[in-house]
């Protein structure tokens, strides 16, 4: 066994013992390689060799013109033309690729274009370097740009007699949609002047159209419009292109109604077509359930290439689609042609503008609205009509349609349309959806009840059986959704006018030097922010027993409205006082006990009370004066079990804020209203 390192001489010799000197200069490592493995094996029987490429000696070269970093490089004695190139950092913008010159002691000894290495691969002319050899780049030759659907838009540059075909199969040759009938070439003629001369890619024309410096090739797209094909689109499951022929109809690109989403309008497929030459654009509409039915009849319309079938879904608007469709109809308006819209409102399903359509009638516009509501009026609606007298004056006349015959199949009802007719169809009387109440608490048989325009509340507890024996009657909350939006508003409302005497009170004392200022501010800031957290309730003050036992259209029988609320409490044996006083709370209703009786179990009064405007909240809501001692000459009333006394604040201290007593009152009456919902 050996192991021998032999160097290559500088005449290209390694001198191999045993075997003497073998030239391999100029050779590849493989082919070198392959070469001494089988002389070796030949001449040295029973010997195996294994070759392997030792360290390269390295040789200096220069890379000069138009290179990123040009100057001298050592590199492997292997080192070819672009080993060179990319040691030097490529070639420069304004270099050119195509005429790279390798100068070997002053003598061109190649020419290398590396568009050949680029484009197809070829390293043919990609020679090996020898010490002190420059690879020069001079400056960029004629070039010639490309753009528009070629696979490689670019500038390229010419080498030699150049034609259009030649450009096109530098850029990559033509996408798919690439127009190969139409392209242009921006040329320069002899006379330096710039001219465009129509090119057809495809055609042999472009093997002998020459192109020069400064060219600019375009290669146009092919148009977006589908020359023989219809469109579907909309509420599908899938929407598309479809070949056309002659013959097809609506039925042949929707065959069926599995082709259609849940909910899709099966009797309104809108249908937008151009008409040529002029390109004027139509619509019109197709029932496809009746076209399914019977394929044969005229409801299978027959399509136009280009034609656009929509369809809609019933849950929502359609102005995605016809408010462009109308922007194009009003476009193509004139004083001879007016735009063909028509309009329907009232009881559709979808009412809005739609495209008028030839020989349309009143029943293809309650198509295209999706039908009549069922709420709609269906003996007669009003079609709206307006002519332009003499040119000058325009007048209105309203045609009664008599919905019914229209249905029957009366053509002389089904009136045919004009351009801004409108037609109009109403509600039926009364319709509305259905009002209800609910009955909550101590009644023999709560729940949801439906009812009547114009019923009571004293029928509609005898409906639910009348009340408990538990039941607190004096202590029941009647709410009503009107009332509540209506407090809502008004508590909004205060405290906004709140919020200003606020801001007025802190300005005002700034200039005063009021020594209060401080602790208004802090007692209306708390007030303003107490009336902001406070939701309205919407109750209503009624006398239960009244109501129940009223005679019929009396004051106390209570019409009722949809949404009211009544709930019943159980019976109560407390009394709450509220306000001003040291502890707030709940006291065991005894008939013996005034109303300052009941203030002194509470703790007594605060320093902040108003004394002489105490005040009672009944039960049911209302509001009287509760002083049992008053009875005697002035109309006073006992406290009664379930009442609610309230010590306001007084405000008379502070009188920059007049709204202050008002505004507690209102808050300490929707608390009260809140712990009766609440106690439920």
């Amino acid at each position: 066994n050996m192991s021998l390192q032999l160097a290559v001489s500088r005449d290209g010799l390694i001198n191999f013992p045993q075997l003497g000197p073998i030239s391999v200069g100029g050779q590849r490592y493989g082919a070198v390689k392959r070469e001494l493995e089988a002389r070796i094996a030949k001449q040295m029987i029973g010997v195996r060799a294994s070759v392997s490429m030792g360290d390269t000696r390295t040789i200096n070269v220069f890379v000069l013109g138009e290179a990123i970093n040009p100057g001298s490089y050592t590199v492997t004695g292997l080192a070819t033309v672009t080993t060179a190139l990319f040691a030097a950092g490529g070639v420069r913008p304004q270099g050119s690729l195509r005429r790279i010159e390798v100068r070997r002691q002053g003598v061109l000894v190649r020419e290398f274009d590396l568009y050949d290495l680029l484009m197809h691969g070829d390293s043919s002319n990609d020679v090996n370097l020898q010490p002190g050899d420059v690879v020069m780049i001079p400056s960029v030759g004629p070039t010639a740009a490309v753009d528009g659907e070629v696979q490689r838009p670019a500038i390229y540059e010419l080498k030699g007699p150049a034609t259009v075909a030649n450009l096109i199969e530098m850029a990559g040759g033509l996408t798919p949609e690439a127009d190969p009938g139409s392209a242009s070439l921006l040329h320069v003629n002899a006379e330096r002047q710039r001219v465009v001369i129509n090119v057809e890619p495809a055609a042999a024309a472009a093997q002998t159209q020459s192109v020069g410096n400064g060219d600019s090739l375009h290669v146009a797209r092919l148009k977006p419009i589908v020359d023989s094909g219809v469109l579907l689109q909309g509420y599908v499951y899938r929407p598309g292109s479809f070949a056309w022929h002659e013959g097809l109809k609506l039925t042949d690109v929707i065959g069926n109604l599995d082709e259609l989403k849940p909910n899709a309008d099966q009797n309104y497929v809108l249908i937008r077509r151009v008409l040529m030459p002029d390109r004027r654009v139509t619509v019109l509409s197709a029932d496809l359930a009746a076209a399914l039915r019977a394929p044969d009849s005229p409801a299978n319309v027959a399509l136009q290439p280009r034609d656009t079938l929509t369809v809609f879904d019933l849950q929502t608007g359609r102005d995605r689609i016809i408010e462009p469709l109308m922007l194009e109809l009003n476009l193509q308006g004139s004083l001879a042609r007016p735009t063909e819209v028509v309009h329907v409102d009232g009881k559709v399903k979808v009412p809005g503008d739609y495209p008028l359509e030839g020989n349309m009638r009143v029943s293809d516009l309650i198509r295209a609205g999706g039908g009549l509501d069922p709420s709609a009026f269906g003996g007669h609606a009003e079609l709206s009509r307006f002519t332009v007298e003499n040119g000058e004056q325009r007048r209105t006349h309203i045609i009664a349609i008599d919905l019914a015959a229209v249905a029957r199949g009366d053509e002389a009802a089904n009136v045919q349309l004009q351009p801004f007719d409108e037609l109009s169809v109403k509600e039926i009387s009364g319709w509305t959806d259905q009002d209800q109440v609910t009955l909550k608490g101590e009644v023999r048989f709560p729940g949801i009840y439906a009812i009547k325009r114009g019923e009571t509340l004293r029928s509609v507890i005898a409906r639910a059986g009348g009340l408990t024996d538990l039941a607190f009657a004096d202590g029941a909350v009647f709410l009503r959704p009107e009332l509540q939006a209506r407090e809502q508003d008004q508590l909004d409302r205060l405290a906004e006018r709140l919020k200003t005497d606020l801001a007025s009170a802190a300005l005002m004392a700034a200039h005063a030097g009021a020594a209060t200022a401080s602790t208004e501010i802090t007692v209306g800031q708390s007030l303003l922010a107490q009336i902001k957290a406070t939701r309205a309730v919407g109750r209503l003050v009624i006398d239960l027993n009244a109501a129940i036992h009223a005679a019929p259209g009396s004051a106390n029988d209570v019409a009722l409205r949809s949404g009211d609320q009544l709930l019943v409490p159980r019976l109560r044996q407390e009394v709450m006082v509220l306000g001003e006083v040291q502890s707030p709370a709940s006291q065991l209703y005894d008939p013996d006990l005034s109303r300052e009786d009941y203030i002194k179990q509470s703790g007594g009064f605060t320093r902040q009370a108003d004394r002489s405007h105490v005040y009672v909240v009944r039960a049911n809501g209302s509001v009287v004066n509760g002083n049992r001692h008053w009875l005697v000459g002035f109309g006073g009333e006992p406290i009664r079990a379930g009442d609610t006394v309230v010590v306001p604040m007084n405000t008379d201290r502070l009188p920059s804020l007049p709204l202050w007593q008002a505004i507690s009152e209102i808050l300490y009456h929707i608390a009260i209203s809140t712990v009766a919902v609440h106690s439920l």
